[in-house]
């Protein structure tokens, strides 16, 4: 079964802070919806140039009725790579179990749904190496202009991928990607090998598909408020959070609010609410400090906490299905 872990306090994790910002460990739902999901396979990539990306069944027919061909070995290589850093994409994850795609390749496509419950598929629709040379101007030691000649590679790839969810069908999702990689050659100096080059847009472009097929984590801050001048209070506060006295801060930056009315207090009220680990109480304070002021900081901060939730209800509900 998928395992979904979440870290830290639910969601944060406190890695420490500077003056006026914490840094927390957040994690994200998967970009995709992998709802149900446990088994895939990764169908072989092939090389699509000269029809549409979006009929999959024929791409599909192609690659297991061996009429997929190449017409160079790079062509080969580049859907051999594809194909290889999907896979380990995924593996890396640690959330699904990938099953060999031969397995497919005996059964109708009605059948999929028994041995895997998606299939990532995907096709090369631009591969293309350009060479050319050009002259560069010099300054010559007397003084004078001068050219000298070089050589330019230029690799450009473009390839898609969806994920098809194996009981009806469905895409669940479809990916393009484009990348460029380019190579001067100054006074004769070999160029870089082509298929170094397509592996390095290959690299750049997959090298979040993590994210979109697996919960995944990083780092965000959550920045104080300043007012000026600061008053010594507000110093003492802040002072608690840098402690990671966060409830002491919380409730100091509470008094201050209802003492003064200060703006800065009740978002940073607001803000260590959150950091201690209550962020529906954190919700309540932006939002009424918002109705309060009509300050759109407070505004905005309420709608990036309401994402934040959004976000926590999505993982709490995959954590549930996949106990299921």
């Amino acid at each position: 079964m998928k395992k979904l872990c979440i870290f830290g306090m639910v969601f944060l994790v406190f890695l420490g802070s500077c003056a006026t910002s914490i840094p927390v460990t957040v994690t994200k739902p998967a970009i995709m919806n992998m709802r149900g999901i446990e088994k895939i396979a990764v169908v072989p990539f092939t090389i699509a140039y000269e029809r549409s990306a979006g009929n999959y069944i024929d791409l599909i027919a192609a690659v297991f009725s061996k009429s997929a061909s190449y017409n160079t070995v790079l062509e080969q290589q580049t859907a051999q790579a594809l194909t290889g850093a999907v896979t380990d994409a995924i593996l890396g994850t640690r959330a699904y179990t990938m099953i060999d795609s031969g397995m497919l390749s005996r059964l109708d496509q009605s059948q999929y749904a028994t041995v895997v419950d998606a299939y990532m598929i995907g096709e090369v629709t631009l591969l293309k190496i350009t060479d050319s040379d050009y002259s560069e101007p010099v300054k010559n030691a007397d003084g004078t202009t001068g050219f000298k000649m070089m050589r330019r590679r230029i690799a450009d790839l473009e390839f898609t991928y969806r994920l098809i969810r194996a009981a009806d069908g469905s895409i669940i999702s479809q990916i393009k990607k484009t990348g460029t990689c380019k190579d001067v050659s100054p006074d004769g100096r070999a160029l870089r090998d082509e298929f170094d080059m397509v592996k390095e847009i290959i690299s750049d472009e997959l090298e979040y598909l993590n994210r979109d097929i697996a919960p995944w984590t990083i780092i965000e801050y959550r920045t104080l408020e300043s007012e000026k001048p600061k008053s010594p209070n507000m110093k003492e506060a802040a002072a608690l959070v840098k402690q990671r006295s966060y409830i002491q801060a919380r409730d100091r930056f509470i008094t201050i609010y209802e003492e003064t009315g200060s703006f800065a207090a009740g978002y940073n009220a607001a803000l260590v609410t959150e950091i201690a680990g209550d962020l529906q109480g954190g919700m309540e304070r932006m939002a009424a400090l918002s109705s309060a002021t009509g300050n759109p900081k407070a505004a905005q901060e309420l709608a990036r906490m309401k994402r934040t939730q959004a976000e926590i209800d999505a993982l709490l509900a995959e954590q549930e299905y996949a106990r299921r």
